[in-house]
Parts: C-alpha cells; structure tokens; sequence
C-alpha cells in the first residue's frame, strides 16, 4: 500500500469515527431526555390515578340521653376503583348546661362536674370504632340561701357552655371497608350519654343539668381509579411526538455534519 492510499484510509476513519462518535453522543442525550420525560409522563399518570372523594353526614343537636341515632352519608361506588382506606372524622358538639341553688343558711361553695360520652359505631350497628368525652367541672361561689329555687339571684345560678372536640380514624380492612362500598346509602350510629356529680359539704344543694348533643362527621375515600384521566394519554402522546421532532433534527444536523 503507497503512501498516498494509507493516508487517504486514515482520514476516512478519522471521519467515520467523528461521525459515529457524534451521533451516538445525540442517540444518548436524547434517550436520556426521552427517559426523563417518560418517567415523568407515567409519574404524573401515577399521580392522577390516587384519588380522594369527601361525603359529609350529620346529626342535629339533640337532648341527650341517646343511642344508635342514624348518621346517613354517601357509600363509595366500585365502579370508580379499589377502594384504599376509609378516613372517618368525627366532631362532637354540645352544649352542656348546669343549674344550681344553695339550701344552706350559709354561704357555700357548689362543684359540679358534668361529662358527656359520644359513642360511634360502623354500619354494621355493633362495632364501635370512635369514642369521645367532653367534660366540664366548675366551682360556683354561692350565698345563703335567699328563700327561692330559681336558680338565679344570691344563691343560685345557671351557666352554658359551649363544647366542640375533633377525634378521628383511618380503616384499611377490607371488612371494615365494604361497610362503606355500595351504589346508595348507609348509616353510622352515634351514641349520647350524660352523666353527672354534685360535691358540697353541709346542706345538699338543688342541682339540675342539661346537654344538647349533635356531631358531624366527614368521610374521606381514598382510592385507586380504574384508568388514568384522558388528559395525560394527550400529554404523553405530545412527549413523545416532541422528542421524535428533537431526534430527527439532530440526525439531519449529523448527516449535514458528515456531508461537508
């Protein structure tokens, strides 16, 4: 082989290896931006397919003592997905009401402590699976007594007050769960008792109370939904059309490379 052919070989190769250097240089940057942009495609698609529904019920203040009162809501519809975990939030609201009158011909103090349970229980009317206590205790500053049961004036008295308290749970059983899947309603059960306790040396004082009792209760599916939402298919679909576009510049940009 002369000189000359040598020479003409090696740049040839020299040539060819720029060339096949640069375009597997622009295969790999665009499969890594194509990956990226994949992941995040099917990230997003992921994303959209864990859902949430909110369904409220609620149970009117009422004179307690009470049991198994119906609170009806919403089931969640199968239809929609696989149903993850039910979150139940339960707020209780009262209103706690004490009366009293000293019968004493002296000054005493009255102490009264008045507590509230809430009870709720799953559709199934038997399992209980929320409990809250609201309570309230108080020392009363009374005079002797004035000649009147009327709950007012130097002796007496009658105080409200006003009580609100947030408990909650999450259910991930699948027994617990089918309790609240259907294509119609169902019910939870709240439960009011009321109990209360009168301290006072001397004279045993006239006491009365009363409690007004009501809750609502927010219900929180969380769930799978059977396919992804329309809008990410034209998402993707528009991901890969932009990478084939940037793919198909840089292979014309090589071609131009190698032919000049």
């Amino acid at each position: 082989m002369n000189l000359s052919c040598w020479l003409g070989l090696t740049k040839t190769s020299h040539v060819f290896t720029k060339l096949s250097t640069r375009s597997l240089q622009k295969t790999a940057v665009g499969g890594k931006l194509f990956l990226a942009l994949a992941l995040c495609c099917f990230a997003n698609l992921a994303h959209a397919a864990l859902s949430t529904i909110t369904v409220n019920a609620s149970l009117s203040p009422q004179a307690a003592d009470y049991s198994d009162e119906p609170l009806s809501f919403q089931e969640f519809d199968p239809s929609l997905g696989r149903l993850k975990s039910v979150r139940v939030i339960l707020r209780s609201k009262s209103i706690l009401k004490q009366e009293y009158e000293n019968t004493s011909d002296t000054d005493r103090p009255i102490r009264l402590r008045q507590t509230l349970d809430f009870i709720l229980e799953l559709p199934d009317a038997t399992t209980k699976i929320l409990k809250d206590r609201q309570r309230v205790t108080h020392k009363y500053s009374t005079g002797a007594f004035d000649g009147d049961i009327d709950f007012d004036g130097t002796s007496g008295g009658a105080t409200e007050y006003d009580i609100s308290t947030t408990n909650q749970k999450l259910l991930k059983s699948r027994a617990r769960m089918a309790m609240f899947t259907g294509s119609g309603l169902a019910n939870l059960f709240m439960s009011a008792d009321t109990t209360f306790l009168v301290s006072q040396k001397g004279d045993v004082p006239v006491t009365q109370t009363e409690a007004s009792a009501g809750a609502d209760v927010t219900i929180i599916y969380n769930y799978i939904a059977v396919a992804p939402e329309p809008i990410w298919y034209g998402l993707f679909a528009g991901v890969v059309a932009l990478v084939s576009v940037f793919s198909h510049r840089g292979h014309r940009k090589s071609t131009s490379d190698g032919v000049s």
